[in-house]
């Protein structure tokens, strides 16, 4: 049997925390969500996943770092939203044009 390496796993940096953090507070507070998790993809780029306040959990935005960095968000369908070079504008831009938990 071989054993297969998967690459450390990034973190977000603290101004990206800060504005996933501030996005999870402001959609929160109108119960569009109730959970944020953290997770990372098989090639250790951080992921957050903001869950519905639906009863059921479900994932309704996925914000991603590609190395780069470079941020893209998706829909519950997995359909990208908005991507670009800094995430506080990829979600100001997606919670302006009322994007973000479609």
């Amino acid at each position: 049997m071989s054993v297969v390496e998967f690459p450390k796993a990034q973190a977000f940096s603290p101004s990206d925390l800060s504005t996933i953090n501030a996005l999870f507070s402001n959609l929160s507070s109108i119960g569009v969500v109730r959970d944020l998790e953290y997770h990372s993809t098989e090639t250790g780029d951080p992921q957050a996943f903001l869950l519905s306040s639906d009863g059921q959990g479900d994932c309704i935005t996925r914000l991603l770092r590609n190395g780069t960095p470079y941020y893209v968000v998706n829909n519950r369908l997995g359909e990208v939203m908005r991507e670009g070079p800094s995430l506080e504008d990829v979600v100001g831009a997606s919670w302006r044009l009322g994007k973000v938990a479609l």
